[in-house]
């Protein structure tokens, strides 16, 4: 502060949420000019250090410019060696090993199976609490699988628990005795909505493993379910790494049409063995058609486990999945350079926290090779965008050259200006696996960087897309791309409207598909609906046209974790476009940092027409929401045009091979943990050879029905007789059959009418009647609006049904009312008559 004024105080700089920060002091009346000077020198420091892109230069730490320029590696901790990760257990407890992918249609339980294996709800956005608990963005869970240290056979060993914290000790759930974790697991619940592709896309980057989650009680496949499984199969997964989740398959088991036989026992409506019969039946039926619709696939020969995630049967099987799933080749991928891929960034600072407590901006993402510690000196790349000056004519007028984007003819062929970028150089200055700090990072699941970089520019995902590493090893960064692309059947992508467009559908598309499913014989034809021979049709003919893309037409692409959109300047025009395949050119309205080789998914608009010019300037956010765009095809990057590299890391030289993807990526050969670490020893409920049979955990799961839940197999659908209303004088309706309706869902007259009273916007209601008798009271409401009463008590009905008689489970209406505050519904609000 200065010498000459006493009363003026050290300037306090506080987080008024980044990038904004506010600068005070304090001082006497008449030292305000000496304040006012104060500040203006402590606002300059600060803006020179924002500047630099670094919350505080950390004391040592700055790398030196000579060193730079020269090539040296400048890596704390290289010198006495690399702090490696954990072994054994150790690392199973810290930190993830594999990212498992929660895929499928919308409404089919992800959220439902991660919240039951990790224990936790990944809906955590203000958005998805609006929408009452509909995923939106990426969801995201650590879990730890548990294998019984005594005798206990899998799969009924396996348990699984929270893997965001250490925690006690976790008991069996079979014989309650001591576990061991034998796996470590990272979940990404990716939403399921049409419109929401471009988040799954984004998720899909870090992808080791996948369960695809199909609802038992729809037909199969669903729309977004065959794009999400065409999506894991253009990423390269096998079958191992992918499995099959049939959820709600409770709901199959419906004891609505059994019938009492001859002797006395229940029979189904066709005789069977009733309703267990029957819904093992169904579950075979809906097995057939999620295997029909697998070939080919990704999912093609993977285990297909009937599961339902409300009740947990054979989640112990998907527990043991989890433990035999391949791993990635660790001992490889960590002598290669280190690259982390970021699928989110944000700022962990909270609004009005002091700055000397200010915390380095955070990136969220997976490790795909090498290890990172604290200390290490990493590169961000692409970085920052820097804006070059436009060029002027030299005749005085300060006219542009080059014309607007929106007065260029579309197609034309213009200059090439490129991007000038510089990446950022940051230190590491801790790593997180949920709420555990980690002494190093290995590749495996999900982790947090806190880096020394301004908050205020990872904050809100300002850095989701780039790529993390050591200096000079990244891939490089590139403004225009080539690309070859094989364009897919838009019914393999959920788009089927687009597709029945293009390719007609209604009487000729049945006929066509009848025909194709008797070529493979009519044990088929039994089991898939008209959806599913569409479907099937559709993946044998390839009666589609490609998009029809012209220079100047805008796309979306995905690379890696990064969403960006860009205008085509060139396409191919050769005989194999026809076949579905096009090499194309395209100019990206924002740099991208890939290898070459590597994946790419390519949206087009839905109408196939937008204006290049806003392709151009970007205008059109590569937000997480679908809007007109959809999904068309993959390709390969094969070559690009490099952005200009400017700032301390444009010094460092590239390592040879960079610019290449890596082998280590999602996709590739993996390694089974040794048959000890699982304990292969047998299994008291499913055999060696069965362990994954379709049949078995089919029968596996019915039994664990009939043993635990056997009021879903004598559950019967409830008939509400129609409401009979009549006028009683002038301002007063009379429900006459009100007791016929309460016997009917099993509910208490007082009960139906406290909730009727407490809910309003009919009128006041009483009992009338003899209330003694329960089979003779009506209920009277105080209205003149006879003409709209009828429906507005069918509406409250169905409300009062939904809320205290449907189970929310299994939906079932056979419940009990577990309290009952009749006498109280004056004192109490009917929120508290609790329905178990």
């Amino acid at each position: 502060r200065p010498a000459e004024a006493t009363s003026v105080a050290a300037v306090e700089v506080t987080v008024a949420g980044p990038p904004k920060y506010l600068l005070s002091t304090t001082a006497m009346p008449h030292e305000t000019s000496a304040a006012a000077s104060y500040l203006e020198e402590a606002l300059a420091a600060a803006q020179s250090v924002i500047q630099q892109g670094f919350v505080k230069p950390p004391p040592g730490l700055e790398p030196d410019a000579r060193e730079v320029a020269a090539g040296k590696r400048v890596d704390a901790g290289a010198a006495e060696g690399s702090d490696g990760p954990l072994p054994g257990e150790d690392l199973r407890l810290l930190q993830p090993t594999l990212n498992i992918g929660l895929v499928g249609h919308v409404a089919h339980g992800k959220s439902s199976v991660c919240r039951f294996l990790s224990g936790k709800r990944t809906q955590q956005h203000s958005t998805e609490h609006k929408l009452h608990g509909a995923t939106v963005k990426l969801g995201y869970a650590n879990c730890r699988v548990h294998r019984c240290s005594g005798v206990c056979a899998p799969p009924e060993c396996y348990t699984t628990s929270t893997g965001d914290r250490v925690t006690g000790d976790v008991p069996c759930r079979q014989c309650g005795g001591s576990t061991h974790v034998v796996r470590h697991v990272s979940f990404i619940d990716c939403p399921g909505h049409f419109d929401l592709v471009t988040t799954m896309l984004t998720g899909a980057a870090a992808f080791d493993a996948a369960l695809l989650v199909v609802a038992a009680n729809e037909e199969a496949p669903a729309k977004q379910t065959a794009c999400h499984l065409e999506v894991l199969t253009r990423l390269g997964l096998e079958p191992d790494q992918v499995l099959l989740l049939q959820n709600k398959a409770e709901l199959l088991f419906d004891g609505s049409g059994d019938r009492q036989g001859p002797e006395g026992q229940v029979l189904g409506a066709s005789g069977g063995k009733g309703a267990a019969g029957r819904g093992q039946a169904a579950l075979q039926r809906h097995a057939a058609q999620c295997r029909v619709f697998t070939r080919g696939t990704a999912a093609d020969g993977s285990p297909l486990i009937p599961v339902s995630a409300h009740l947990g049967h054979n989640m112990d099987q998907v527990a043991r999945w989890l433990a035999e799933v391949p791993e990635r080749p660790a001992e490889a991928a960590r002598s290669e350079p280190p690259r982390f891929i970021v699928i989110r960034s944000f700022d962990a600072n909270a609004t009005g926290s002091r700055a000397v407590d200010l915390k380095g901006g955070v990136v969220g993402g997976a490790l795909l090779q090498g290890t990172l510690k604290p200390g290490d000196l990493v590169e961000v790349r692409p970085g920052r965008r820097v804006r070059q000056e436009p060029a002027m004519d030299g005749k005085g007028g300060g006219k542009r050259r080059r014309k607007k984007d929106s007065q260029r003819k579309v197609g034309a062929a213009a200059e090439d200006p490129g991007m000038v970028v510089e990446p950022f150089l940051a230190r590491v200055q801790n790593v997180k696996s949920g709420n555990t700090e980690l002494p190093s990072v290995a590749p495996g699941g999900l982790t947090g960087l806190e880096l020394d970089l301004d908050p205020a520019l990872t904050r809100a995902d300002g850095l989701a897309g780039m790529v993390v590493g050591r200096p000079g090893t990244l891939p490089p960064v590139f403004h225009t791309l080539g690309l070859a692309v094989e364009w897919v059947d838009p019914v393999l992508l959920g788009h089927e409207g687009a597709a029945g467009a293009q390719a007609g559908e209604g009487d000729e598309s049945e006929s066509s598909s009848s025909s194709s499913e008797e070529e493979d014989g009519e044990a088929e034809v039994h089991l898939a609906g008209p959806g599913l021979r569409k479907w099937r049709s559709r993946r044998r003919k390839a009666a589609w046209s490609p998009p029809a893309l012209e220079p100047g037409t805008a796309v979306r692409l995905h690379v890696g974790s990064s969403c960006c959109t860009g205008r085509v300047d060139k396409v191919s025009r050769s005989k194999s476009q026809a076949q579905g395949f096009a090499k194309l050119v395209v100019r990206l309205s924002s740099p991208v940092c890939a290898a070459i080789g590597s994946r790419v998914a390519v949206e087009v608009p839905e109408d196939g027409k937008v204006a290049a010019a806003a392709a151009a300037t970007g205008r059109m956010a590569a937000s997480g929401g679908g809007g007109s765009w959809r999904l068309a095809g993959f390709g390969t990057l094969d070559r690009g045009k490099e952005c200009e590299l400017t700032g301390p890391a444009a010094a460092v030289p590239e390592e040879e091979g960079a610019a290449f993807a890596s082998s280590q990526l999602p996709g590739v050969t993996r390694r089974r943990p040794p048959k000890a670490s699982i304990g292969e020893d047998g299994d008291g409920d499913l055999g060696e050879e069965e362990q994954w049979d379709d049949e078995a955990l089919r029968a596996r799961f019915t039994r664990r029905v009939v043993e635990e839940n056997p009021d879903l197999l004598t559950r019967r659908r409830v008939k509400v007789p129609p409401l009979e209303v009549a006028k009683d004088g002038g301002a007063r309706v009379v429900w006459t059959n009100f007791a016929a309706v309460c016997a009917a869902i099993d509910r208490p007259p007082s009960h139906l009418a406290a909730f009727l009273r407490e809910e309003g916007g009919i009128g006041n209601v009483a009992l009338a009647g003899d209330l003694s008798n329960a089979k003779t009271v009506q209920l009277r409401v105080f209205t003149r609006a006879f003409r709209t009463i009828r429906e507005n008590l069918g509406h409250l009905l169905a409300k009062y049904c939904a809320r205290y008689v449907c189970c929310r489970q299994c939906r079932s209406a056979r419940t009990t009312l577990t309290r009952n505050d009749d006498c109280n519904m004056l004192r109490r609000t009917s929120t508290s008559m609790i329905l178990t």
